[in-house]
């Protein structure tokens, strides 16, 4: 019998690979990744976590709880900016962390953002749309991105 948090990883690091392609193959439009982020939230339900667990009350009274036609993308697009404000402090020790995992693969990066952001290992596709942009861009080009 598999281990739950492995398969969920597993299937995080697949997507985070996939859309992270998807960029590269498109001259780095980020469109693909939000439109596709909706693969993020459904491993996030299949593990039997809720969007709304990881977002602020701020953002989440901006009319997240409605769901409905692009839900996923205004999701993660305030998402992002959360995990902006955890990442990107000039002397943070999650952007340093971040970026060696990036240098040590998907996994590493999907497991920091994890531990760092107090996402359980099953619900770990929630960051895949986050480590695709790591990925691609770097933590300072994250940090730099208008969302």
């Amino acid at each position: 019998m598999s281990d739950p948090n492995e398969d969920a990883l597993r299937q995080a690091v697949d997507l985070a690979q996939r859309l992270a392609q998807e960029v590269s193959d498109t001259s780095g439009d980020f469109t693909p990744i939000w439109d596709r982020s909706d693969e993020a939230l459904a491993l996030v339900e299949k593990a039997g976590y809720s969007p709304h667990e990881f977002i602020s009350d701020s953002d989440d009274s901006l009319g997240f709880g409605l769901g409905g036609p692009g839900f996923a993308r205004r999701f993660f697009r305030a998402y992002a900016r959360e995990v902006r404000a955890s990442l990107c402090g000039q002397d943070g020790d999650l952007r340093s962390s971040v970026g060696v995992a990036i240098s040590g693969g998907t996994a590493s990066l999907l497991s920091v953002l994890a531990n760092a952001l107090a996402v359980p290992l099953a619900a770990v596709g929630l960051l895949a749309p986050i480590a695709a942009i790591l990925l691609i861009k770097g933590v300072d080009a994250f940090c730099d991105m208008d969302q």
